[in-house]
C-alpha cells in the first residue's frame, strides 16, 4: 500500500486483500501493530528545510500546504513541526500559512495567484509541501516578476529529478522515495518467505538538495538544529 490514506480507507484495503503478505509505505500506518511500515522522517524533512532557509538569512517565510484528505494527526502534520522550529528558532516568521485543494503544480499555481490577487505579502522565503506545489509557485510569482533564487528564497520538500529542470533549479529536501520503494519490496519478499518474521518499521533519513532557488546569501551566526 503506497500513499496516505485515512484509517477507514487502510482498514478497507486490508479487508479486500486478506491474509496476503502486506507492506505500507507512506507518511503515516494508522493500522495496529504487526505490519511492516516504510516510512520518513518528516519532522526531520521541515528542520531541513527550514534550516536551509536560515542558513540564507531567511526570517520571513511563506508556508504553501495542501489540503490534508487523509486526517493526519495534527502532530505529524508539517505545520506542527513549523511551528517548533520557530519556538526553538525566534528570529524566524511565518507570514502566512496558504493551504491549497490539493498538491499539485496547478493547485500551487492557484493558491499563490489567489493569494497576490487578495493583497498577500511575499516575503523572502517559500516553504513549500512538496515539489509540485513547488512548481505551480515558481510559475504563478515568475509570472508576475518576482525572481526565485535571488529576489526570493525558495524550497521544497520530496527531492524529485524534476527539481533539476525547473528555472531556476528547485533546492528540495529528498525524502529517499526511491530508496523507500526498494526496502518496501525487500520487506514483501522477506514476507512471502518467512511468514512469521517480525515486523519492521523502517524510517529513511532526508537530505537536503541544494540546486538555484535559494539565494545563497551567508550568514556568519548559523548553528544547525
Amino acid at each position: 500500500m503506497i500513499g496516505n490514506y485515512t484509517a477507514g480507507q487502510q482498514c478497507s484495503i486490508l479487508e479486500f486483500i486478506g491474509e496476503k503478505p502486506f507492506i505500507a509505505v507512506g507518511k503515516l500506518n494508522f493500522l495496529p501493530e504487526g505490519y511492516d511500515t516504510v516510512s520518513y522522517d518528516a519532522h526531520g524533512a521541515v528542520v531541513l528545510a527550514l534550516d536551509a532557509l536560515r542558513k540564507a538569512n531567511v526570517k520571513n517565510f511563506l508556508f504553501v500546504e495542501g489540503k490534508d484528505m487523509a486526517d493526519i494527526p495534527f502532530f505529524y502534520q508539517k505545520i506542527t513541526s513549523i511551528n517548533a522550529y520557530i519556538n526553538e528558532h525566534p528570529e524566524m516568521h511565518l507570514e502566512s500559512f496558504i493551504q491549497s485543494k490539493d498538491f499539485g503544480s496547478d493547485y500551487g499555481y492557484m493558491a499563490i495567484k489567489e493569494y497576490l490577487e487578495q493583497g498577500g505579502i511575499i516575503p523572502e522565503g517559500i516553504f513549500t509541501a512538496n515539489d509540485p506545489l513547488a512548481i505551480g509557485v515558481i510559475k504563478g510569482l515568475t509570472k508576475k516578476g518576482y525572481k526565485i533564487g535571488s529576489q526570493i528564497s525558495l524550497v521544497s520538500i520530496n527531492g524529485d529529478n524534476v527539481g533539476e529542470w525547473t528555472t531556476p533549479r528547485l533546492t528540495s529536501v529528498d525524502i529517499k522515495a526511491h530508496q523507500m520503494g526498494i526496502e518496501a519490496v525487500a520487506l514483501l519478499h522477506q514476507k512471502i518467505d518467512f511468514p512469521s518474521s517480525e515486523p519492521r518499521f523502517v524510517s529513511f533519513k532526508p537530505v537536503l538538495v541544494e540546486r538555484d532557488s535559494i539565494w545563497r546569501k551567508q550568514t556568519t551566526n548559523f548553528t544547525e538544529s
